[in-house]
C-alpha cells in the first residue's frame, strides 16, 4: 500500500487547488448568513484561518477514506481470490458515477454545520439549537430536532450509541457539536 502513500501525497496539492476555492466561497457566504442572522460582525481574518483549517481536514478526510476504501477493496479481492485489479477498477468506476455528487452532499452539511457553529461561538451565543430540515425526517435527526446545548456541549460525544425503531444503531466515533449526525443527514444549527 506504499504506493497509495506515495499516490495521495502526490494529490493532495491538486485536492486542496480544486476544493479551498469552493470551500473558501460556500464558507463565506454561510458565515455572512450567520452573521446577519445574529447581528454580529465575524473578523475576517478568524473566518479566514478557520476556513484554511476547514479545507485542510477536508483534504486529509478525502484521502485517508479513499486510501482506506482502496487498501479494504485490494484486501478483499486478496482474501476471495479476485482479480485485484478488476476490483480496483469497479471502485474507480463507482467513484466516476457517485462519488462527486456523496461529497457534495455530505459536505454541503459539513461545512454549513462548522461554520454556523464557528461564527456562534466566535460572537459569544452560549446555546445552539440542533434543527431538522430534512424533507424526509430520520429517527436519529427526529430525536435531535429541536435540542438546545451549551455551545462547548457536543449533542453527542465520542462512543455514544444513538438507537431508533427499525435501524441499526448510530455510533459516534467523535464528539458532534454540530449536523451532520450521518450520512444523509440535512440538518442545521440555529441560536437559541
Amino acid at each position: 500500500m506504499e504506493f497509495l502513500s506515495e499516490y495521495y501525497t502526490k494529490k493532495y496539492d491538486e485536492i486542496d487547488k480544486r476544493m479551498k476555492p469552493i470551500i473558501n466561497t460556500y464558507g463565506k457566504v454561510i458565515s455572512d448568513t450567520v452573521s446577519e442572522e445574529i447581528e454580529s460582525v465575524v473578523n475576517n481574518s478568524n473566518i479566514d484561518k478557520f476556513l484554511d483549517s476547514y479545507s485542510e481536514s477536508f483534504n486529509n478526510r478525502y484521502v485517508a477514506i479513499s486510501k482506506l476504501k482502496l487498501s479494504d477493496t485490494v484486501q478483499k479481492a486478496v482474501d476471495e481470490n479476485l482479480d485485484i485489479y478488476g476490483e480496483v477498477e469497479k471502485t474507480f468506476n463507482d467513484w466516476e458515477l457517485s462519488r462527486a455528487s456523496s461529497i457534495a452532499n455530505r459536505e454541503t452539511i459539513q461545512l454549513a454545520g462548522a461554520v454556523s457553529y464557528f461564527v456562534y461561538k466566535d460572537a459569544g451565543i452560549q446555546r445552539i439549537m440542533w434543527v431538522n430540515t430534512g424533507s424526509k425526517s430520520c429517527p436519529f435527526c427526529s430525536q435531535l430536532n429541536g435540542q438546545v446545548m451549551g455551545i462547548d456541549q457536543p449533542y453527542k460525544s465520542s462512543g455514544d450509541i444513538m438507537e431508533a425503531e427499525g435501524v441499526e444503531p448510530l455510533r459516534f466515533s467523535s464528539n458532534i457539536f454540530h449536523p451532520p449526525a450521518h450520512g444523509g443527514c440535512q440538518c442545521q444549527l440555529t441560536f437559541a
